[in-house]
């Protein structure tokens, strides 16, 4: 076995499902797909700067990871070894 993935087309996406299905705090961006956003409560929202960063989904898109309350507020993923579009972010 050289590659463990479905399907080369769908290896992004299949990612962010599976990460989004493993933690609870983080969801899909309502805008796009590629958009992994943590779920802030009413109170947050109007007191808070939201803080995001955009990256490739290359060996290790370690940023999905830092997702969360007290660090990164959303993380826009782009495709294998290319960040995302500026219109995405």
């Amino acid at each position: 076995m050289k590659k463990l993935l479905n399907d080369p087309a769908t290896m992004v996406d299949d990612m962010i499902d599976g990460f989004v299905s493993a933690f609870p705090h983080v969801c899909r961006g309502s805008l796009d797909p590629r958009i992994v956003v943590r779920q802030r409560n009413r109170k947050d929202q109007d007191s808070l700067v939201t803080l995001l960063i955009g990256n490739g989904s290359g060996h290790e898109p370690i940023a999905m990871g830092f997702v969360g309350k007290g660090v990164l507020d959303a993380n826009v993923v782009g495709d294998v070894f290319a960040a995302p579009s500026a219109d995405l972010i």
